[in-house]
């Protein structure tokens, strides 16, 4: 190609840097492959900077533009370092910073997983900031074009320097971390109230989260999990009050803070809302009654969620009277297309019993109503997890205490009115009861199922659902791309059973878990035969040592199978793990 062909360099130049910033590329390596094609040629350097600068973890990459003797990084601790300003700021040095602040359109830690890639970024001295803003020789806030932020309330706490510094008219979606002092976080949305008036900020995402904390010696909380606050919610009022101007807002995560009048009121007010993650749980000490008569008033009087698409529920008990409440006030919504609902707490409520009260429509209450219940979900994701939700959580919480769901023979008959449910996930599931019928009973209601997800914990107890059963449903449901299943894959089934199947040609990746199996051969030649677009394989081996073990184990499967069909996973692990933001 000549490089006069100008027309299409634009496009040339975007596919190049999308190969270069892929999910599989460590950052650091992205880093320094889009620092090096900036220098390569002209046409190279304005793309490659924007992609270098358009998502910053922390704002020091961009005050270490300042002249080179305009600040130091000095050594506090072994590998701690902290910036700090060496001489008052003037006009002139702020160019190389204007010039590349402009650029940034996402600041902040987007994940924890993020912290390695930035643990040699140097601290900030507390007066770097302060001088900063007070020195910036343009008016308005230092990143004209941010969209999104990650902030702490400590950050928008006395002063708010931060957000005072980098919050744009251009913001659409913030996350904040809320600390356990409830003071500290009345203050940070106090001021982050006035700084959106002040900036016309009109927000379409917004997501809170709580800080984690140390709850004992050697009981660690899993990174990202909450931590009541110690103070109370004090500063949920003022949360709503600087939310309630955004009318236009499509995405609220607010899983990890306790249910109370505040939040139902405020929630009956976000008439554009289209993803919701919320928690019904109460903080201690609220009275249950109160809460659930005020609930009732506000979801049965007003307008609730006309545009919701996906809902993410979370719940101490599948019992819960403001859940059902919720539940039952959306059965009529025909845009829902995804629910999840997270049981926070180990009970023994019947999961059948949740699914005829929530799928089965009571004619009392609408009368009118022929239509099944949630009759336009696609994906529906019921999860007993104690690591989510408000309160303090244990690092290995399934492992301390699990009751997984019952399956029997007729748990999931109330999901059958879904015909158009594209994927189903329980999450822990107890499959024994569960036979070769029932699956062909489940391939037959959902037609469209593209992923079927029953993740059960290791067990000694031998599934009764056979390799037979599995055909039947991979026949009844051909577009099926993803399943985790326990399987009796101890025989395999004779060729007569199997003259009736076709062999499933879709995509698929499949998760046996701890599925028992006896003859690696015959299973590898029944997977080639059956499943011949068999993309990905994972399994639990078992622990126990036997003679010939490698002829009963899958890992002879997975080699066996990898020479003839590509894309065979090589690692191996226990479950999937569970699908937290499904497509619409």
């Amino acid at each position: 190609m000549h490089w006069r062909a100008e027309t299409r360099l634009p496009e040339i130049v975007s596919e190049i840097l999308d190969h270069v910033c892929t999910s599989e590329t460590p950052i650091r390596q992205q880093y320094a492959t889009l620092a090096a094609l900036a220098r390569t040629c002209t046409q190279f350097h304005g793309p490659a900077v924007d992609v270098l600068w358009r998502t910053q973890q922390t704002i020091v990459p961009l005050i270490m533009c300042l002249p080179s003797d305009a600040y130091t990084v000095n050594k506090v601790r072994k590998n701690n370092t902290v910036l700090a300003l060496t001489r008052n700021l003037h006009p002139e040095d702020f160019i190389r910073v204007h010039h590349y602040a402009y650029r940034i359109k996402a600041l902040g830690r987007t994940t924890f997983a993020g912290y390695k890639d930035i643990s040699k970024t140097p601290a900030l001295s507390g007066h770097v900031l302060p001088i900063l803003l007070a020195r910036n020789p343009i008016p308005g806030p230092l990143l004209p074009n941010l969209s999104y932020a990650f902030i702490k309330d400590d950050q928008a706490h006395g002063y708010a320097v931060l957000p005072r510094l980098i919050l744009s008219p251009a913001l659409e979606a913030l996350d904040v971390l809320v600390g356990t002092e409830g003071e500290v976080a009345l203050t940070a949305w106090s001021n982050l109230r006035l700084l959106f008036e002040e900036r016309s900020v009109d927000l379409k995402r917004v997501a809170v989260y709580m800080r984690p904390a140390r709850l004992g010696p050697g009981l660690l909380q899993t990174p990202g999990q909450p931590t009541p606050p110690a103070t109370g919610n004090i500063w949920q009022p003022e949360f709503a009050q600087a939310l309630l101007s955004f009318q236009n807002m499509t995405s609220l995560d607010i899983g990890e803070i306790y249910w109370n009048p505040t939040t139902a009121s405020f929630l009956s007010t976000l008439k554009s809302l289209q993803v919701l993650r919320v928690s019904v749980s109460l903080e201690p000490g609220t009275d249950e009654k109160d809460a659930l008569t005020e609930a009732a008033t506000l979801l049965t009087t007003q307008p609730h969620f006309p545009g919701l698409t996906r809902l993410m529920l979370l719940t101490p008990s599948l019992q819960s009277p403001i859940c059902r409440l919720i539940l039952t006030s959306l059965q009529s919504n025909t845009l829902l297309h995804s629910l999840s609902v997270y049981e926070t707490s180990s009970s023994t409520v019947e999961l059948q019993t949740f699914l005829e009260e929530t799928f089965t429509r009571d004619p009392d209450t609408t009368p009118h109503d022929t239509s099944a219940p949630f009759h336009n979900l696609h994906h529906l994701h019921i999860e007993r997890n104690p690591a989510l939700g408000p309160g303090p959580k244990t690092a290995f919480p399934l492992l301390l205490d699990s009751h997984p769901f019952i399956l029997g023979p007729y748990t999931l008959t109330p999901l059958h009115p879904l015909t158009s449910l594209r994927s189903l996930t329980l999450s822990p599931a107890r499959t024994v009861l569960m036979d070769n019928t029932t699956l062909h009973d489940l391939s037959r209601a959902f037609p469209h199922l593209e992923a079927l997800h029953l993740h059960e914990p290791t067990t000694e107890s031998a599934p009764t659902i056979t390799l037979l059963g599995l055909l039947h449903l991979l026949s009844g449901c051909p577009r099926l791309s993803a399943l985790t299943l326990r399987v009796d894959a101890r025989e395999t089934p004779p060729f007569l059973d199997c003259k009736g199947f076709h062999a499933h040609t879709h995509p698929i990746a499949l998760n046996f878990q701890s599925s028992p199996m006896a003859n690696a051969s015959q299973l590898a030649q029944f997977l080639i035969l059956y499943i011949p677009a068999l993309e990905k394989l994972e399994y639990v081996e078992d622990d126990e040592i036997v003679a010939d073990w490698y002829d009963h184990s899958w890992m002879k499967v997975k080699m066996q199978i990898a020479p003839l069909i590509g894309g065979v996973g090589s690692g191996n692990t226990a479950a999937e793990q569970p699908i937290v933001e499904e497509a619409d």
